[in-house]
């Protein structure tokens, strides 16, 4: 498979890395902040589901970690 380039780590770009992976490419997720997850820091829960905002960044940077191809 091939390299995809994703720029952004909010929800998105995060979710969209994971999905590409996944699907067996190799995955550069870029970040212009010295820390992923983008707006999704600055929120305390999720408005629809009511999730805790943390909790969801925390589970998806755990899942980018054990990912090797990102």
């Amino acid at each position: 498979m091939g390299s995809v380039l994703v720029v952004g780590s909010g929800v998105a770009g995060i979710q969209a890395s994971l999905d590409l992976a996944g699907f067996g490419h190799r995955v550069i997720l870029v970040e212009r902040e010295q820390e992923l997850g983008g707006n999704l820091r600055n929120l305390s829960e999720l408005f629809i589901t009511g999730q805790n905002a943390s909790d969801l960044l925390s589970s998806l940077l755990s899942e980018l970690e054990r990912k090797k191809n990102i």
